[in-house]
């Protein structure tokens, strides 16, 4: 019997199976009661926002499900929350994630007397900010500021305002409690900013790509090769000095010289030590999750969709609970793939001439160290 989706809560399920049409709402209901995806069925028979008819075919799904001998509990009806007022005429624009986990913020919010306050920053995974500034301009400077940052080469996407100004609030936090020093005209000008929104919001990819669209199922190494396709993504991967800490751990791993090691044990030794690398050095899950949704957003809306949804399915399993850092496809296929392309792609049977060096070996593992 095939699983939900770890990611779909009740409520998201209602949103976005009401944003489809009467007609599509049904023929979804209708497969997952086929496939016994339990939660979802659930969850569209507790909505309320659904069609009539996917409602009806939701409730009929739970005693379908129940007369196979599922146990499930149908969701209360929760009162819906209270619509909330966007920030009138704010603006935020994000770029993509580059390989260094650094990425470009900027909020505009109107300014009392007319004018925008603005915030633009250069923030960083897991640093906060590291550069930026904080200044008031006229609507038509901000056009022309960011057509400038356009004409520079950078792919820079609109955004909905609350979320950037969310985002922007967690790096400014982060920098604080990592005792950083915050450009001051950053500072000044985020305590005229409105208030952030005490829940998240909702990620924008979550409307550009639906949850309910995405391809059910674990991610797999060899889909990721579509990742190659695209310079910036190919060139994801860990700190240098976590790929030598990788590197030393998989020579002492494949036999160490000791002939009695055979090739199973050698790549059960390899297994061990990327997973003990990750667990060591990959970063907190929720951050790349949220870079990764960051990045398959901006992919979407150049025409990348492939791996645009590609990245969207890598998100969702990070921010899922559900299986280990180590488990995971994405951070496996990034830590492989950053050290071949550290070590050239050299082939395992090549020999070097004269004067040459001796290139990377090929362990039991199918990896290649140099």
């Amino acid at each position: 019997m095939s699983q939900s989706a770890p990611t779909a809560a009740p409520e998201d399920v209602d949103r976005e199976l009401a944003a489809l049409p009467a007609g599509e709402q049904l023929r979804i209901v209708e497969v997952w009661v086929a496939a016994g995806d339990v939660a979802r069925v659930a969850a569209a028979a507790a909505g309320s926002l659904a069609d009539r008819s996917a409602r009806k075919a939701a409730r009929k799904g739970v005693h379908v499900l129940k007369s196979r001998g599922v146990v499930l509990e149908v969701p209360s009806r929760a009162a819906p929350a209270p619509a909330r007022r966007p920030s009138e005429g704010a603006s935020g624009y994000l770029t993509l994630v580059d390989p260094e986990g650094t990425q470009l913020l900027l909020y505009a919010y109107p300014a009392p007397e007319g004018g925008l306050f603005v915030v633009q920053a250069v923030v960083q995974r897991g640093k906060g900010i590291l550069d930026g500034d904080g200044f008031q301009l006229s609507r038509k400077k901000l056009r022309v500021l960011v057509e400038g940052i356009k004409d520079k080469g950078l792919r820079f996407f609109e955004a909905p305002a609350d979320y950037v100004r969310w985002r922007l609030a967690g790096h400014l936090q982060r920098s604080r409690d990592d005792g950083r020093p915050v450009p001051p005209s950053i500072a000044g000008t985020e305590a005229l900013l409105p208030p952030v929104l005490e829940t998240p919001p909702p990620h924008p990819l979550d409307q550009e790509l639906p949850k309910l669209y995405r391809l059910p199922g674990r991610v797999t190494e060899a889909e990721l090769t579509a990742l190659d396709e695209i310079d910036l993504l190919a060139a994801w991967g860990p700190e240098e000095r976590v790929i030598h800490q990788l590197i030393a751990r998989l020579r002492a791993s494949a036999g160490g010289g000791l002939l009695y090691v055979t090739e199973a044990q050698s790549k059960d030794a390899e297994e061990e030590a990327l997973g003990r690398t990750i667990e060591e050095t990959f970063g907190p899950r929720e951050v790349w999750a949220l870079d990764l949704s960051d990045t398959a957003l901006c992919l979407s809306r150049s025409g990348a969709r492939p791996q645009a949804e590609l990245l969207a399915r890598c998100a969702d399993e990070l921010s899922s609970a559900d299986r280990a850092t180590r488990d995971i496809a994405f951070v496996r296929w990034m830590y492989r793939h950053h050290l071949e392309r550290h070590s050239h792609h050299a082939g395992p049977d090549e020999e070097a001439g004269p004067g040459e060096e001796a290139p990377p070996k090929k362990t039991p593992g199918g990896i290649y160290i140099p």
